[in-house]
């Protein structure tokens, strides 16, 4: 034994395996810092550590053989005296060594301490449940996926955890991706993973608490799956309180309450809403809201169902991917508020349906006390603030709902909202395309329309603007989008050809064809088209009167008539009715409708040829301001500013639009 190791020593193959191994835990120190910032495949590390695993034997080899000698390489001879490196050679190859060495530790310890780990993001009492495994078919996995829902419904109510939200954890759902790397994704500090087994005659649920950074396990448990209230409660209960108390996270009397809260006996019934809850998380709302019906009709007295379907619909109608009614929205929601006026689902339901910002607003924080973890009521929240310029509260819910839900692709369409509604588009552009990238195509078509816009006139990129027009799903229709591009562009021909092929007879169509012959010139054709934008709106208004619509929709549509008579030349009535609309709008919170009602003021002295009344009314326009109206490229490009640009104050308008902008 003496001799060979002697024999290893002569032939250098200690020193020259010493620095493969050295260069090979520098390398992985590296991988392990840079890779993860790339979004790298996890392969990537996994194939540079079976290359050089599978090297080292080779170079063991090689060294075995050959020597390194200060001539150079040689092939060893077996009878020669030992020959050891020595001198400036063999100090160089040593001082190699222990450079390659000393830089895998730096690499080491700036990825432990320097760069920030998981917990560092979300805290020490952060946890994401992945979606649970299952060897079951369709409706078994549907039931996983309702389970799940339910455990994170109950860490939602303890404050002293972080939980990731629904959209999140769905989209890691069948990942490849190892626990540090989702963990260090979304910035927690533990992950729970579970496994549904199925057996002939029964059902088992597996779980197990992992600490992200080590893999160390802080609490295990297996479940038995039974398909009734009792049991199903009994384990998301159980799950919950278990992680709780994994992580130190002390849970108060009032969350203990709520923990134990049932709202059902009826194993049918909680059958159905765990199927419906299963739908919801993947976004599947037509069979969530059927799911919920049979609930109800089990149980009628099932509050949680009644609210579940309440939102279900709302999302439903808004959305347009359900087919229902804000009526029947309004309907479950009675159910839920006689049985459960203080349930927090309940709440949430009728936070979607109060009607008033200040309502919803006020039970928005009521159910934020009851359940601090949940994104949801976040994203709600920022809304109501945003939509009334409420910009720095507005941005503060939103940014915790993202942090909260960093993959649902609605949380980050409205922060991306929020950051265009305040100016700052650059932000508003990245959380977009993040938004986009998600999957926020299944959102309403108002996440396509801003962020359109937000290129189009936020950042004057209009090659942008139509690319995003070329790529927008077939489902969606694009005309009014591309007629606002070409018109932004003076592409007047294709303007007139996109205005042609609409068959509808409606004032948006005639005032466009009006305003692009303004630009050609030709008064005649102007006035025509205006007259018959005027006609439009009148019917159109008279319908909305009829009706008893939204005081908001009404004067959204009298401040188009007034841009109409504007167009046709008829000054005096053009005047009144943009007065009576501003007038009527003057007290109104609602911020969105009114701001459609001031920039029709604005454009109707401009057409008029009322600059002066134009741009003071310009200049009021600021606090009700959106990221389709006064942005610096919009002022110095819109063709219905033409008449406006050779006033002696524009230019000062424009400076204080650069001066909003982030």
């Amino acid at each position: 034994m003496g001799t060979f190791l002697q024999e290893l020593s002569r032939r250098n193959v200690v020193r020259t395996t010493m620095a493969y191994l050295a260069v090979w835990w520098l390398v992985v120190q590296v991988a392990d810092i840079v890779l993860p910032t790339f979004d790298v495949a996890p392969w990537v590390m996994q194939a540079l550590i079976v290359v050089f695993a599978a090297g080292l034997p080779i170079v063991v080899i090689l060294a075995w053989v050959y020597d390194l000698t200060p001539e150079g390489m040689t092939r060893t001879d077996a009878d020669a005296q030992p020959k050891p490196l020595a001198g400036p050679l063999g100090r160089k190859i040593d001082f190699v060594i222990i450079s390659v060495l000393s830089l895998a530790l730096v690499a080491m310890l700036v990825n432990h301490y320097v760069i920030p780990d998981a917990s560092a993001q979300l805290g020490p009492r952060s946890v994401i449940v992945l979606p649970f495994s299952t060897n079951q078919d369709e409706e078994g996995s549907l039931l996983a996926d309702g389970l799940l829902g339910e455990v994170l419904t109950q860490l939602y109510k303890i404050d002293a955890l972080t939980t990731v939200g629904r959209a999140t954890a769905m989209h890691y759902r069948g990942s490849a991706q190892s626990v540090r790397a989702i963990a260090e994704e979304v910035g927690v500090a533990s992950v729970l993973s579970g496994n549904i087994i199925e057996a002939v005659d029964r059902a088992r649920l597996d779980v197990e608490l992992l600490e992200a950074d080590s893999g160390k396990v802080l609490w295990g448990d297996s479940y038995e799956l039974p398909r009734t209230v009792e049991g199903m409660f009994r384990i998301q209960t159980g799950i919950a309180t278990q992680i709780a108390t994994a992580l130190e996270a002390e849970l108060s009397p009032e969350e203990q309450r709520l923990l134990a809260d049932r709202q059902t006996t009826s194993d049918a019934a909680y059958d159905h809403y765990i199927r419906g809850e299963g739908f919801r998380m993947r976004v599947r709302l037509q069979e969530a809201i059927e799911a919920y019906e049979q609930a109800t009709k089990e149980d009628p007295d099932f509050a949680a169902a009644w609210a579940a379907l309440a939102r279900s619909r709302f999302h439903g109608s808004f959305m347009g991917i359900a087919d229902t009614t804000m009526a029947e929205a309004e309907l479950a929601l009675e159910q839920a508020r006689r049985l459960a006026p203080d349930a927090a689902e309940t709440m949430l339901a009728e936070a979607l349906l109060a009607g008033s910002f200040e309502a919803s607003t006020e039970i928005l924080h009521r159910v934020l006390k009851l359940r601090p973890g949940d994104a949801d009521p976040l994203i709600e929240l920022s809304q109501g603030y945003g939509l009334r310029l409420r910009m720095e509260e507005a941005q503060e819910f939103a940014e915790r709902a993202v942090v909260l839900d960093p993959m649902n692709p609605g949380a980050n369409w409205n922060l991306a909202f929020q950051y265009a509604w305040a100016w700052n588009f650059s932000e508003a552009r990245r959380f977009y395309d993040r938004a986009l990238a998600l999957g926020a195509e299944s959102l309403h078509p108002w996440a396509f329309s801003m962020r359109f816009r937000v290129y189009l006139w936020g950042l004057g990129d209009t090659a942008a603007a139509r690319q995003i027009l070329e790529d927008a799903p077939a489902k969606l229709s694009t005309t009014w989008h591309e007629i606002e591009l070409a018109y932004a562009i003076r592409d007047l021909d294709t303007m007139r050809t996109l205005l042609d092929a609409i068959e509808e007879d409606f004032s948006y169509r005639y005032e466009f064809l009006a305003r692009l012959h303004r630009l050609e010139g030709n008064v005649e054709l102007q006035q025509q088209h205006a007259e018959s934008a005027r006609i439009a709106g009148e019917s159109h208004l008279e319908s909305l009167l009829s009706k008893g619509a939204h005081s908001g929709d009404v004067e959204e549509t009298r401040s188009y008539l007034a841009v109409a008579h504007a167009l046709a030349g008829n000054e005096a009535e053009a005047i009144r009715i943009i007065t009576l609309a501003v007038e009527r709008m003057a007290a109104s919170t609602d911020r969105l409708n009114s701001t459609s009602v001031y920039w029709n003021e604005v454009l109707t002295y401009t057409f008029l040829g009322q600059s002066d009344v134009a741009i003071e009314r310009l200049r009021a326009l600021w606090s009700w301001a959106t990221p389709a109206s006064l942005t610096p490229y919009r002022l110095r490009t819109d063709p219905d500013f033409d008449a406006l640009r050779e006033h002696p104050d524009f230019e000062a308008v424009i400076a204080e639009a650069e001066a909003r902008v982030n």
